[in-house]
């Protein structure tokens, strides 16, 4: 009905960047942490970059995002500032989760514009699409002269540490998995308890904290 009501009318194809930019308007409704919002525009960025922001989205198919993926498994890290181009040797490459990643990013892009028909098309381009996954090698515990070395670091010239606070770090590190930067930016108010266990907010600013 849809479709005979519209017959006569001259209906723009939404582009990719159309469709990216309507996903992020929604999704950012939901107060999502700023590291997600970051994620998605870089996932977005790239896209656009490789496959043209101007493309009409219904013309995209499967084999156009297999092009993506095979585009990013093979670009060094920090392709976006030379351009997309195959790494040369010794070069480090984007690590295959992360592409994994995007592509997941980019098919909930194409699932709400399917879903709330802002393309005709029903088959999402980005589903199906196998990235072989990097199982990330488990870390050596320190040993006893690394621990003497990583509790003995010498005060950094900041104002975000005191004696006591550089002592208590590596503790606070070791049984919470915080980041320097992330234990830095601790306040007192951050410690709350959720389901009787102790834990600490993290990560984004304000009331829009992580749990860990």
């Amino acid at each position: 009905l849809k479709n005979f009501m519209n017959r006569n009318k001259d209906v723009k194809s939404p582009s990719l960047r159309d469709i990216c930019d309507y996903f992020l308007k929604h999704y950012q409704k939901q107060n999502p942490a700023p590291a997600s919002v970051s994620k998605y525009n870089s996932a977005i960025s790239a896209a656009c970059f490789i496959l043209g922001e101007k493309t009409p989205a219904e013309s995209l198919s499967k084999k156009d995002i297999l092009h993506f993926r095979d585009s990013l498994l093979s670009a060094p890290v920090g392709w976006q500032k030379s351009g997309i181009r195959t790494a040369e040797a010794g070069e480090k490459t984007i690590n295959s989760n992360t592409v994994k990643d995007t592509i997941r990013m980019l098919k909930n892009v194409f699932d709400k514009a399917i879903k709330d028909q802002i393309i005709e098309q029903s088959d999402n381009p980005a589903s199906e699409i196998d990235v072989a996954e990097v199982k990330t090698k488990s870390k050596r515990p320190p040993e006893g002269k690394e621990i003497e070395l990583l509790c003995n670091m010498p005060k950094p010239r900041s104002k975000l540490f005191d004696e006591e606070s550089w002592k208590f770090l590596p503790i606070f590190a070791r049984y919470t998995g915080c980041r320097v930067t992330e234990i830095a930016l601790l306040t007192a108010k951050d410690v709350i308890t959720k389901n009787d266990i102790l834990c600490l907010r993290i990560t984004a600013f304000g009331e829009h904290k992580k749990l860990k």
